[in-house]
């Protein structure tokens, strides 16, 4: 009987555990520049989440980009919030980082997180503007 019961209860654990979908690439929606863009013109509360290291950063990013390093987003994740949607972009030639911290996002619960598709390069091919500021000021808000 005990055996039965212990059974039942770690079955409940199971299925109960086994109800939280994986976060996979199928949960990833990805935006054009000029859907980001758009995105910022007509939702004041977007923000671009840049995921590279600061010194990458400095070099160049999207104005008003917040930098938070993948290593610190388990810390710093809170400097997000009131932000949406959140538009995660890499360099641009291998997405494997801007597409991991969105996954990232969503997991921790994040509704509004979209991923822009040819990152920085894709960016600067479209004509738009670069900050090379290390700290986004106020004035960037998109």
């Amino acid at each position: 009987m005990r055996s039965l019961i212990t059974a039942a209860v770690l079955g409940m654990f199971t299925v109960a555990g086994g109800c939280q979908q994986a976060i996979t690439d199928r949960n990833l929606l990805f935006v054009s520049v000029e859907e980001a863009v758009a995105h910022a013109k007509e939702e004041p509360k977007t923000r671009y989440v840049d995921p590279r290291m600061k010194w990458q950063f400095a070099q160049g990013h999207i104005p008003g980009a917040i930098n938070l390093p993948y290593q610190d987003l388990a810390t710093q994740g809170d400097d997000l919030i009131g932000y949406a949607p959140l538009i995660v972009y890499g360099n641009g030639g291998d997405p494997t980082v801007a597409e991991a911290y969105t996954k990232s996002l969503l997991e921790q619960g994040r509704k509004k997180v979209l991923t822009l598709r040819g990152g920085l390069a894709a960016w600067k091919a479209a004509g738009q503007p670069i900050d090379t500021s290390p700290e986004p000021t106020d004035d960037d808000n998109n």
